[in-house]
């Protein structure tokens, strides 16, 4: 067989290709025809050497990792075999918390008992429950942030809990995102000041009510102030100082009927005749009326029983027979002083008794056995 240089120069590899054989067997033209490839020189080995290292080691690699496929799942199953508890723990955690109305710490309690308890026949329940749990609490977070003006934050919440990662399929988180995002449904102008102030003016309505009912209607007022000067356009706080009014207006009117009336008695009151002693209605006298009131009782009772055995004026004056009669009285007093006759000429007018120019009537009279008061009454009369 004749050998053929351009077949040999056509077929031998070139330099720095990944032939990994001694040698190549190519058909020819004809089935009978065999070409016989000669060895590469060993500068054209040397090239191929890097090759084969590369090959070797990926070839190693791909066999020790198909070689260890049971060993990584054993693994996975033992780590989260070993979370579950941790899981169940922050179920009970988050679940205390719903009780508690800490509807922040149940949230995070659910979220971490959701990612420690996977999604399988051992913990698939206790899954569900913590899904289920994180899902009602972001609900009602959101809400919270709703009420406060945290439009974005509330939307961040209910926007995780329908990843794909926690509950596509919450209906409740799915309804309030939608509002959150239909134009109009949540007045989005009221911010965190605003409604800071909502309850500042709640608060404040609060004590004036309170202070109303209790009677203190300046500090209700005040506070009702108070309340305009937040909210300009209030009616409650309107309505409340009206209803002060009104009852300040009240007590006026019966202020100024009161008055009135106590105007009117006090001059009624002049028309009012002194009611009559009856029987002994004082008691007992005191000092120098005490003494002035018991002596001129003593008087009169010596009036009504000294009696005179005998008087008989012919031509004297009255001086003279009240003089005489007071010496008389002296005599004939039955009681042991007999001081009593001393003061008879105090019972008769004085002017009688002064020195007149003119001669002063004369009495002419005879009694026998009278009263001194008898006596006395001729005398003047």
């Amino acid at each position: 067989m004749k050998k053929n240089p351009q077949n040999l120069k056509a077929h031998w590899p070139s330099r720095g290709s990944r032939a990994g054989c001694n040698s190549l067997i190519h058909a020819g033209d004809t089935p009978a025809t065999t070409t016989i490839v000669a060895q590469p020189s060993w500068l054209e080995a040397h090239a191929t050497l890097p090759a084969l290292i590369f090959l070797l080691l990926s070839m190693f690699c791909i066999t020790g990792t198909a070689q260890n496929p049971d060993s990584v799942a054993q693994q996975e199953i033992q780590r989260r075999q070993a979370a579950i508890p941790r899981g169940e723990a922050a179920l009970a955690q988050g679940n205390a918390a719903m009780k508690a109305k800490n509807y922040t710490l149940a949230n995070q309690e659910f979220k971490t008992a959701v990612t420690y308890l996977p999604d399988a026949v051992v913990s698939g329940k206790a899954h569900d429950e913590a899904l289920a749990g994180f899902c009602k609490s972001g609900v009602i977070l959101a809400e919270a942030r709703i009420a406060q003006g945290d439009y974005v934050g509330a939307e961040a919440i209910l926007s995780e809990i329908l990843s794909d990662r926690y509950d596509p399929n919450c209906r409740e988180a799915a309804q309030l995102l939608a509002h959150l995002r239909q134009p109009g449904y949540f007045n989005k102008t009221m911010g965190p000041n605003f409604l800071a102030k909502v309850e500042e003016v709640k608060q404040l309505l609060t004590e004036a009510d309170g202070f109303y009912k209790s009677g203190r209607y300046d500090l209700a007022f005040k506070r009702y102030d108070q309340v305009l000067k937040l909210d300009p356009y209030n009616t409650a706080a309107r309505r409340g100082q009206e209803q002060i009014d009104n009852t300040k207006y009240k007590y006026g009117v019966q202020a100024y009927d009161e008055t009135r009336a106590r105007s009117l008695w006090e001059v009624e009151k002049g028309w009012e005749e002194p009611v009559h002693a009856y029987g002994k209605t004082v008691g007992a006298l005191e000092g120098a009326y005490a003494r002035e009131a018991s002596g001129t009782a003593r008087i009169t009772n010596k009036l009504n029983t000294i009696i005179i055995p005998r008087v008989e004026f012919r031509d004297a004056s009255i001086r003279e027979a009240i003089d005489f009669l007071r010496e008389q009285a002296v005599e004939n007093d039955p009681s042991e002083g007999k001081k009593l006759g001393r003061r008879v000429p105090l019972l008769c007018p004085q002017a009688l008794l002064r020195e007149e120019p003119s001669p002063l009537p004369q009495v002419q009279l005879s009694l026998a056995r009278w009263l001194l008061r008898q006596q006395r009454s001729r005398v003047l009369h």
